[in-house]
């Protein structure tokens, strides 16, 4: 088993089959039919099976593809970090961050950095907190701004800093001239909060229990 045969094996995978496979790596289909031969030689099993005119990925294969696609990540991140080990600033980094720091954050450092690296491509993703932490650890991602959050095993955590948490009123609103609020007065607002079982609701929903508060929700938003 080499590199190409499982690059092979990936792309009949992608494409659905072995001439769309050959198509997209310049080969032809029984180049890619004997790479695939051999590959389930080696392993003892089929990867593929026909079912009328379509190719479909066996059980085997799904597991096969699992791995090579963890082996290839693996090796795009050693290359990314032997060129930064040379100086060479070069390659790619994928960057997660959650809605809001994607819109009030993000850009404000974009210049600077392109300014400074320019030969690095930098891929954003946004989404909430657990999808960003689920990427990190399937090495879909290499680093990720996130909510504060318990201990996760396998990633390290850095803090950043801190930022303050504030109602937002209507300025007509009889409250909004009130630089505070007391518990009384937070159960008889009405509430847009974030989604439940998200890191910044959860956050919100622990403040409001240490006040005994149970706020009346009229919407829940993904990001502000």
């Amino acid at each position: 088993m080499d590199l190409h045969q499982l690059r092979v094996f990936q792309a009949a995978v992608k494409t659905g089959g072995f001439t769309r496979a050959g198509e997209e790596l310049h080969l032809s289909q029984s180049t890619v039919s004997q790479h695939i031969k051999l590959l389930e030689e080696e392993l003892g099993c089929p990867l593929f099976m026909r079912v009328g005119k379509r190719v479909l990925v066996t059980e085997a294969g799904k597991v096969l593809l699992q791995y090579a696609e963890k082996l290839f990540r693996d090796l795009k991140n050693a290359e990314m970090t032997i060129r930064e080990i040379n100086a060479l600033k070069r390659g790619t980094v994928r960057l997660g961050v959650g809605p809001t720091t994607l819109i009030y954050r993000l850009p404000r450092v974009l210049r600077d950095y392109k300014r400074r690296f320019p030969d690095i491509e930098l891929i954003v993703l946004s989404g909430t907190t657990e999808f960003l932490l689920e990427q990190l650890r399937s090495q879909h991602l290499d680093l990720a701004i996130v909510m504060q959050t318990g201990h996760q095993p396998g990633l390290t955590l850095t803090p950043l800093g801190e930022e303050e948490m504030v109602i937002v009123l209507n300025r007509e609103h009889p409250l909004a001239r009130q630089r505070t609020l007391g518990p009384s007065e937070l159960a008889s607002l009405r509430f847009i909060l974030y989604e439940k079982n998200t890191a910044m609701q959860n956050l919100i929903d622990r403040f409001f229990d240490s006040l005994g508060v149970s706020p009346t929700i009229t919407m829940e938003v993904e990001n502000n």
